[in-house]
């Protein structure tokens, strides 16, 4: 079984520990937000393996050039590590890959929605697609440009997000909104990173399982804290958004907080048990709906870095490395691109620390 474990995960685990030593610290990341202009961040850059992305901006001109450069490199070192990876670790890889995918999908369709519904011009948008093969075939500009849902779900038939997305498509094929096509992905992408990890032995998978069962907690909990203190939503109509596959709240304890009156108070209650930090940083005078979603996000964000921290500190071959990583890169790509879009725009130095 040790033989079989260093073999599995001696390249993803010296490749990615390689990846992790070099991700972008608080002090780069500070001295990017204290820069005067989006010119001198970049400059910032020069000593860490972004530097890149300054010569990306000087060639372009275009923040979103960089991000979808950002977005092209994570996809090339997930290729990478499958061409070097042992089959079982093939399929996680291959879920992990359909979140990118889902992402540059749900790129399409917002520019399909502002074209065709919205009625506005898309030209100088659709180049910053992604449209090479990421896990499936996918015709980039013919989904952008379809008359209309039907003809998109034809475009899609070769592919699981025709039958993802048919439920959630009203018999009349007009829409108001993409959220419930995002939602329907969203819950798709979960479904199959849990398929993904079915072929991992207990102790991988119950790493797997923890890591990806606190994630869903953050995003369930967030969804009924924004939709219930800004949209005011339904019961019945959350009920449909929750990702099944939580860790400290599952779908049921969720769905019956839901059912109860005011569920912003019993989540919160369900928090303060759970977590203590929770407890101490909601106060009287931070009551305003848009704080305590931030202060919920920030918390249990936190538990997340905790987990992951200690997955790095334990025993190396497991699937818990590439876990680690993948959620690390995902916050370190995120905080970039917030923080170069907040330079851009001329955001404060305070404000952009919230942000990031």
């Amino acid at each position: 079984m040790v033989k079989s474990r260093l073999k599995r995960y001696a390249y993803l685990n010296a490749r990615l520990r390689s990846r992790i030593s070099t991700v972008l610290t608080d002090q780069v990341f500070d001295r990017m937000l204290r820069a005067k202009t989006l010119s001198e961040a970049f400059h910032h850059l020069t000593d860490t393996r972004f530097a890149y992305l300054e010569e990306v901006y000087t060639r372009t001109g275009d923040l979103k050039m960089v991000e979808l450069e950002l977005f092209s490199r994570e996809i090339e070192l997930l290729r990478d590590l499958d061409r070097n990876a042992e089959d079982e670790i093939k399929q996680i890889l291959k879920a992990l890959s359909l979140q990118y995918e889902i992402e540059n999908l749900k790129g399409m369709l917002r520019l399909w929605f502002q074209f065709r519904i919205k009625h506005t011009g898309i030209r100088s948008s659709t180049g910053y697609l992604y449209r090479k093969t990421i896990v499936h075939d996918i015709d980039v500009d013919g989904i952008v440009n379809a008359g209309n849902l039907q003809d998109i779900m034809n475009l899609l038939e070769h592919t699981p997000y025709k039958n993802v997305i048919a439920p959630v498509v009203p018999e009349h094929g007009t829409i108001e909104s993409l959220f419930p096509l995002e939602n329907a992905l969203d819950i798709f992408f979960y479904h199959q990173v849990f398929a993904g990890i079915e072929g991992l032995d207990d102790t991988d998978g119950g790493i797997a399982e923890r890591l990806l069962g606190i994630e869903i907690d953050i995003e369930n909990l967030s969804r009924i804290m924004r939709f219930t203190s800004f949209y005011s939503m339904k019961t019945e109509e959350l009920s449909d958004i929750l990702i099944p596959g939580g860790r400290s709240f599952d779908r049921s304890t969720l769905l019956d907080v839901l059912h109860r009156d005011n569920p912003r108070q019993r989540i919160e209650s369900l928090l303060s048990g759970k977590f203590p930090e929770w407890k101490v940083i909601v106060s009287p005078d931070r009551e305003q709906a848009k704080n305590r979603l931030l202060l919920l996000e920030s918390v249990l964000q936190g538990i997340l870095e905790k987990e992951v921290h200690r997955l790095l500190l334990g025993y190396p071959f497991t699937i818990g490395i590439l876990l680690a990583y993948y959620f690390i890169k995902r916050k370190e790509t995120r905080r970039l691109v917030t923080l170069l879009n907040a330079k851009q725009y001329g955001i404060s130095f305070e404000r952009g620390m919230e942000a990031i």
